[in-house]
């Protein structure tokens, strides 16, 4: 697939610092060799090479896909999203993972998802994936923010090696909150944590930052914690994590949808807009739909996501004046 020593480096690599570029040899051979197969399939100059080129992107996209699964194949779990969204008319964050576990149910699902080793309870697509061959920073949350912005120029600058540095911020951080075991997890190398992490959910259970167990230890199959403490990463405690991941994501929406629907209503109210009132009224409803959506995904919680009605948004300019009022008192 390529030669990892510094001679026949691309000159990108060599140019900018090492700690930059750390770990992108492999995705930039692997970049090539797919876009090599892909050109040679189509542009080959006889059919004998147009045959090898498919033969060769078949078995590449094919081991992708059984050790990995769907969201394993270079830009499906990229291009899925966008598709889905499409297909379905649905406006909430979509995500290949959830439609496959949905739709899917069972053990085939998260085969298909995650890959053949998921029949043995081991998910390798977290290390097997090529899903961001070409994803320029692979190890970046694209967030459109301030702190989004600052951790992008962060990351940039200090490439894989600053989830390292992150990890030490994070260590510090629980162990003032002092949960000792999550402070250890971050501070010690990739093998001592995943010891150290089946231990705590073995006897702790899996628990939010804000010390709720979510995940009894008495619920983790015995398997799984063997597995994970040798450093493989167990199907059973990587679907929790993914689980609590993507429930975070689309929590994060909905109340980021539903401040900017109230802020643009006040908005429209302040100027008297009454047709933009009403079509933000009308969003509102669809937002409470989305939620009703998503929900079977938070287990069918009724408390989670709750259903706002419309007086809800009827009100909000009331409680902005409301606000200004008692914060203007305070300047008096």
């Amino acid at each position: 697939q390529g030669n990892f020593s510094r001679m026949d480096a691309p000159l990108v690599i060599k140019a900018l610092p090492k700690l930059t570029t750390q770990y992108r040899k492999y995705q930039l051979m692997m970049a090539w060799a797919y876009t090599n197969a892909i050109k040679q399939t189509f542009k080959g100059d006889t059919p004998e090479m147009r045959a090898m080129g498919r033969r060769t992107l078949m078995y590449m996209t094919a081991h992708a896909g059984v050790f990995a699964g769907a969201t394993g194949i270079p830009l499906v779990s990229t291009i899925a999203p966008y598709i889905l969204a499409f297909s379905s008319g649905e406006e909430e964050p979509q995500d290949l993972d959830r439609w496959i576990m949905q739709n899917v149910p069972g053990k085939a699902g998260e085969v298909l998802a995650k890959g053949a080793f998921n029949f043995i309870g081991i998910d390798m697509s977290t290390k097997l994936s090529q899903g961001k061959i070409f994803d320029p920073f692979p190890y970046l949350d694209y967030d459109v923010s301030e702190d989004g912005i600052k951790d992008l120029v962060f990351n940039l600058a200090a490439g894989p090696s600053g989830t390292t540095m992150i990890n030490f911020t994070r260590s510090a951080e629980y162990f003032g909150q002092g949960d000792v075991l999550k402070g250890i997890e971050y501070m010690v190398p990739k093998g001592i944590r995943s010891a150290t992490e089946s231990y705590r959910i073995a006897t702790e259970g899996v628990s939010f930052k804000n010390g709720d167990v979510v995940v009894d230890p008495r619920d983790v199959n015995v398997w799984s914690l063997f597995v994970n403490s040798v450093g493989l990463p167990a199907s059973e405690i990587n679907k929790i994590k993914w689980t609590r991941s993507q429930q975070y994501e689309l929590e994060q929406y909905f109340n980021d949808e539903s401040s900017r629907i109230r802020r643009e209503y006040i908005d429209a109210s302040a100027s008297r807009n009454r047709s933009n009132q009403l079509d933000l009224r009308n969003e509102w409803v669809d937002l409470q739909k989305q939620k009703d959506r998503v929900r079977p995904f938070f287990g069918r919680d009724y408390k989670t996501l709750r259903r706002q009605t419309v007086s809800d948004l009827l009100k909000a300019p009331y409680q902005q004046d409301s606000r200004e009022r008692r914060a203007r008192r305070r300047f008096e």
